[in-house]
């Protein structure tokens, strides 16, 4: 029980010791030791945020869009201004939903309007879906009361491709 103490004493905060646990395999509770070289290695999700850029979704396609300048209003852009307070020269990264990805700075904020323009430093990258592709084939007669819209949720969740 001393080691347990000094150990969880000596830890950044008490999450990163069970995190520690967790990947050593070891039963979370509070008198089991963690081995210390173990402690200097685990990184908490906070400092993995900080390492990555902030990505923000825009509905255009980003495939055509090689060091274009792109705009982001809305909630993202709301989102880039007022809550993570991003200004000229932030890099970002921007995203369509179709497997692009665009790293960018931002070159101008205006925040009456909630807007940021953000200008291609890269060429953009595909990610091409590594995923299961399920088909997913439901026979059912016609479903009344929104249970459509239920059917077609449930099976985006457990990751069908195509509906059948």
């Amino acid at each position: 029980r001393a080691i347990a103490k000094e150990i969880l004493y000596q830890a950044k905060s008490y999450r990163v010791a069970v995190a520690a646990r967790h990947r050593c395999g070891v039963r979370c509770n509070a008198t089991s030791p963690v081995p210390k070289e173990l402690l200097e290695t685990v990184t908490t999700k906070q400092e993995l945020a900080t390492d990555r850029l902030p990505r923000f979704f825009v509905p255009q396609s980003l495939a055509a869009a090689n060091r274009a300048e792109v705009v982001l209003d809305g909630d993202e852009g709301r989102h880039a201004v007022r809550a993570l307070r991003l200004r000229e020269g932030d890099s970002v990264e921007l995203c369509d939903g179709r497997g692009t990805t665009l790293k960018g700075a931002i070159t101008a904020v205006d925040k009456g309007s909630n807007r940021a323009w953000v200008q291609g430093c890269e060429p953009p990258v595909l990610w091409p879906w590594t995923g299961p592709r399920w088909v997913l084939a439901a026979a059912c007669t016609t479903l009344k009361g929104g249970r459509a819209e239920w059917l077609v949720e449930k099976a985006s969740e457990i990751g069908a491709a195509e509906l059948v």
